[in-house]
């Protein structure tokens, strides 16, 4: 359970940065460093 839990806590997350990248509210750079520092917590 506690594992499922983080993986949507994550999944939440990667969608949020999109979500800001989309918006242009943070550059290409930015989301894929960001992305990649979230991927490394699973």
């Amino acid at each position: 359970k506690i594992i499922e839990k983080e993986s949507s806590t994550i999944k939440a997350r990667l969608l949020n940065l999109k979500e800001l990248k989309n918006k242009g509210l943070i550059t290409e750079d930015e989301y894929n460093k960001k992305r990649q520092e979230i991927l490394n917590e699973l």
